[in-house]
């Protein structure tokens, strides 16, 4: 009868050290960094038109010296109307608010989009905007009374 190979097995032992280690990296590191839904699908943007306070026309970078002028609504919430489709003038004047808001909550910052889909009519598209520092308009506007959440059924009235 045959001794086992020690050298064999340090080398079997090797091989399944070196694979295990290379699972343990490959499901640990992605979920420290980024999911890949969001690595696939952020980009920059720079704003053109602040429109409302849930609705923006931006120039989103998509590849070098490619960029896509389109309107984007803000994934997850709704502002009040500041336009005739306003239903008191409580709500247009809130919905004046919440567009000078946003329109300094953009200023001096990097933007990107992220969690993109088309909206319910066409034409334009549903994102979440990220600045540079983290924080998302839409939890902004929400946060500081100019919002509500909103998820495509039907809105609450801002009119007392």
């Amino acid at each position: 009868m045959r001794e086992p190979n020690k050298k064999g097995l340090l080398k079997i032992n090797t091989r399944i050290s070196t694979f295990v280690c290379i699972l343990l990296f490959s499901i640990l590191i992605p979920s420290v960094a980024f999911s890949k839904d969001e690595l696939l699908n952020s980009y920059p943007i720079e704003v053109i038109e602040v429109k409302d306070g849930d609705t923006l026309k931006v120039r989103v970078h998509q590849w070098i010296d490619t960029w896509l002028t389109t309107s984007i609504r803000i994934y997850g919430i709704n502002t009040p109307e500041k336009t005739w489709r306003g239903k008191c003038d409580a709500e247009r004047a809130l919905g004046e608010q919440a567009t000078t808001f946003a329109k300094e909550w953009v200023k001096g910052h990097q933007l990107h989009i992220t969690k993109i889909s088309n909206d319910k009519f066409g034409g334009r598209i549903d994102a979440l905007v990220v600045r540079d520092d983290g924080q998302e308009l839409g939890r902004a506007l929400i946060a500081n009374g100019y919002a509500k959440p909103y998820y495509g059924k039907t809105k609450s009235s801002w009119c007392k």
